[in-house]
């Protein structure tokens, strides 16, 4: 066994972890039973939970039929902290380890003997077990829930432990869960157990401020008994079975669904009904595991499962629901059990009804909120409603109405509530990315254009003594200002990247960023060779930058509204994988352009099962006519959303007529040239950004919008600020590294890219200091339709509202005066500068 043998490349990380308490060797400890999982070759963690004390108990269990397991790796954060050899088809991993408190990110990984990999993962929110210190955020207006992690399964009771950090003293804190106030302390700290429900909840905490500001954040978690979480599928084929929860029970609401269907062809997907209509939940899979959320009284439920032939077989449960919101006691009549009336609550709402018709059946209900319809459901269900909705900060009302079968239409009444103001604010966002850029090379003058125009704050920009050593290394290269706004290509890809941030030790964590002007003319000498000539074979361009006299459209809009200098492309290497990252928040494990599609989900599949509405917009068509979007590197993406693919024209015939999608993906210019990529006229691709951006300031939807604009890698420019440490997105070590390649994982980012945060709440001239990659973007719209993360990635991001005051918009009014971005510049590539 060798414990820990992958220190050497982790020191200070490993310096905390190598305090192993002690190694559990079978028989040390009472046996605790982790039964594995037998469907197919994988691997089970069943301990620890989602907050652990340390040292940190791990448990796991290996399954694979066929072959036996070979040897078994814990990480921990990336760093592999346990290794062992095994020889069995089912292998048990029960170790103790001492971890440094904060989120950890815990993989067990197996290998089986024809060398099948196979892996789970989890965060691990450690604690010392001696401290409730929660670290605040620096950040003005910033909840910090440190437990339940979100997303995490818990036990009740819950504690909760978060901070609060203002700039005004933060004056007292509460906590709802359901939307249901259930804590309250005066203070900037909560630390407590609250009893909470087994199922699904939200769970907000919210802070004031003395100034009167009320700032939150949500986490969505799931309460459980602590009992295993499968269900055994028997073995008739052709059947479903439901485990919980057992026929005539009394459950509370939600509750815990678990079932499993069985069929000598794999079943495709599953579905379950509540009496006799609604659907309450489905999915392509073949077991589930979900809570439901029903009124009180007497329901039926219907689990069906279909296998690929088509054939579709079921099973059905009676059962009680009791409390929640109970049936009127008069004809005709709905009832809205929350929110209570005059309450304040955070986002989502949870809205929940009941209707009584006796001579009719329920058959539909609606939401109205400030006389605006929001939400229709089709079905009765059984005169209950359960709905979360999302709507803006500020006093509402609500009504809700119920149809019979009869068609008569019976209403609530009207009901008020509060919300505090938030993202919820936000009703279109729209992201675009242009083609590999630097901030350095664009952004890196930052600080001399604001204390010149008066405008405060700073940024990390080009150093004055900014140099790499030259190709040769016998000089430095010093920055200088580019006076072309074309010039000729470098490279991303993954070895120059891993070159770029160190000359002489490309795999290692140490980063020098001493490798740009090598690369780049590296680069050139080999495009040189292979018969497409560059004048620039000693790779001085890469130390070229520009200021707002080549793109003052940029600079302005940097400098008013709001950007970053923390702001990383995803991974270190080429546009590609960085797209993939864009849509999926991860590249599936390529360090290069996949040779197929990928199967992995992307932010539009989780918006469609939302219900919530998008667009890609495209600039250009490719060779085969068919729209240029980086969707089409998703498999089946055009089959399933090419209704949701339109040309650019569409874009701005939506932003003018206020009609644009809940989430807009604008595709740049990339066949037209549009898209900055070195070898274009940067001119040309910032004022085409321009215009899209012009469409929405000068458009319907302005006042409810986010802009996002940012580039999608650094381009193989300098830029001096060294890359961070990053969240494997799945674990997945590159799987298509060739020989020679440079080693690496996806542990880290690649380098900084210019950002653009325009929209009527931007914060005035402000500039971000929080380390963060592009994946934000997705954890931004996450946290706006309270989606689930695709990834480990996104999950570890910020959710970008940092960069947004949504009480008092800065700019409901947009610059009265914009400096135009001109094309005119010179453009050359036969010299420099």
């Amino acid at each position: 066994m060798t414990l820990f043998h992958g220190c050497r490349r982790h020191t200070l990380l490993c310096s905390l972890l190598l305090a192993v308490v002690w190694v559990l060797l079978p028989g040390q400890a009472s046996a605790q039973t982790c039964a594995p999982n037998t469907a197919s070759y994988n691997v089970k963690i069943c301990s620890p939970g989602a907050s652990s004390t340390s040292p940190v108990r791990v448990q796991a269990t290996v399954y694979s039929p066929t072959s036996p397991v070979s040897h078994v790796k814990i990480y921990v954060d990336n760093v592999e902290v346990y290794a062992t050899d095994a020889s069995a088809n089912t292998f048990t991993v029960d170790q103790s380890l001492t971890m440094p408190a904060g989120s950890r990110f815990l993989v067990v990984q197996s290998w089986n003997s024809v060398g099948a990999v196979a892996k789970a993962s989890m965060f691990v929110n450690v604690t010392s077990g001696t401290t409730s210190a929660c670290p605040k955020s620096s950040v003005d207006m910033t909840v910090t829930i440190c437990a339940p992690q979100n997303g995490a399964t818990v036990t009740s009771p819950v504690r909760v432990l978060a901070s609060s950090y203002s700039t005004n003293p933060v004056t007292h804190t509460k906590v709802y869960v359901d939307n249901q106030e259930v804590y309250a302390i005066d203070a900037d700290a909560v630390d407590t157990s609250l009893p909470m429900a087994l199922g699904s909840h939200w769970l907000v905490v919210q802070s004031w401020d003395s100034g009167g500001r009320v700032f939150s954040r949500g986490h969505t978690i799931s309460v459980s008994d602590g009992t295993a979480q499968s269900c055994d599928p028997g073995t008739v084929n052709n059947t479903v079975t439901i485990c919980q929860p057992t026929e005539a029970a009394t459950v509370s609401s939600p509750f815990r669904l678990l079932a499993a269907a069985k069929s000598s062809s794999p079943v495709t997907y599953m579905r379950v009904y509540v009496d006799g209509g609604a659907i309450a939940f489905e999915g392509a899979l073949s077991k589930i595991d979900t809570s439901i959320s029903l009124g009180a009284g007497a329901h039926n439920l219907v689990v069906v499962a279909w296998n690929s032939l088509g054939e579709s077989f079921s099973a059905s449960r009676n059962i009680s629901v009791s409390g929640g919101c109970a049936l009127p006691g008069t004809d005709l009549t709905v009832i809205i059990c929350s929110p209570a009336a005059g309450a304040t609550v955070p986002n989502p709402i949870r809205v929940t009804a009941r209707a009584r018709s006796d001579s009719a059946a329920i058959t539909a209900f609606r939401i109205y909120v400030d006389n605006q319809e929001v939400f229709t459901q089709t079905t009765g269900n059984g005169g209950s409603l359960d709905k979360e909705i999302v709507v803006a900060g500020g006093n509402h009302s609500l009504v809700v109405v119920a149809w019979n079968a009869s068609g008569q239409a019976i209403n609530s009444g009207s009901r008020s509530f509060t919300v505090p103001a938030g993202i919820e604010s936000v009703k279109h966002i729209i992201i675009m990315y242009q083609e590999n850029r630097s901030f350095d090379q664009y952004f890196g003058q930052l600080n001399a254009y604001r204390q010149r125009n008066g405008i405060p704050g700073t940024v990390d920009g080009l150093p004055a003594n900014a140099s790499n050593p030259s190709d040769d290394g016998a000089s430095q290269v010093s920055a200088y200002e580019l006076n072309t706004v074309c010039h000729e290509n470098v490279s991303p890809a993954w070895n120059e990247s891993h070159l770029q941030a160190n000359r002489d030790a490309p795999s290692s964590n140490t980063f020098l960023m001493n490798g740009f002007v090598y690369t780049a003319a590296s680069f050139a000498r080999a495009e040189t060779a292979a018969g497409r000539t560059y004048s620039d074979v000693n790779g001085l361009r890469a130390m070229g930058y520009y200021d707002d006299t080549a793109l003052p459209y940029y600079y302005f809009m940097a400098s008013n509204f709001a950007t970053s200098d923390r702001w990383f492309s995803p991974a270190p290497t080429r546009s590609a994988p960085n797209r993939y990252y864009g849509f999926a928040a991860t590249s599936a494990g390529h360090a290069y352009a996949a040779p197929s599609p990928l199967n992995v989900k992307t932010i539009f599949d989780l918006l469609e099962a939302a219900g919530v509405t998008w667009k890609v917009y495209y600039t250009d068509v490719d060779a085969a006519g068919a729209p240029a979007t980086w969707g089409n590197s998703f498999a089946n993406f055009a089959n399933k959303y090419g209704s949701k693919v339109v040309p650019l024209s569409q874009y701005f015939a939506d932003a003018a007529a206020g009609t644009l999608p809940a989430v807009a993906w604008v595709e740049s210019g990339y066949v037209s040239g549009k898209d900055e990529h070195p070898g274009n006229n940067i001119q040309i691709g910032a004022s085409h950004v321009k215009s899209v951006l012009d469409a929405l300031l000068q458009g319907a939807a302005w006042r409810d919008s986010v802009f996002i604009m940012t580039f999608d890698e650094a381009g193989g420019i300098y830029d001096h600020v060294p890359p961070a440490a990053a969240v494997s997105p799945d674990g997945i070590a590159p799987i298509d590294l060739q020989p020679g390649d440079v080693g690496g994982n996806f542990d880290r980012t690649g380098f900084r890219v210019p950002l653009l945060v325009v929209s009527p709440f931007a914060k005035k001239n402000y500039v971000s200091h929080t380390v963060a990659d592009f994946t934000a973007t997705l954890r931004f719209i996450e946290r706006r339709h309270a989606l689930p993360s695709l990834t480990n990635r996104d999950a570890a991001q910020m959710d970008m509202t940092e960069f947004f005051d949504f009480a008092n918009p800065p700019w409901l009014t947009p610059p009265a005066s914009i400096p135009a971005q001109p094309t005119t510049g010179a453009c050359y590539f036969d010299r420099l500068p």
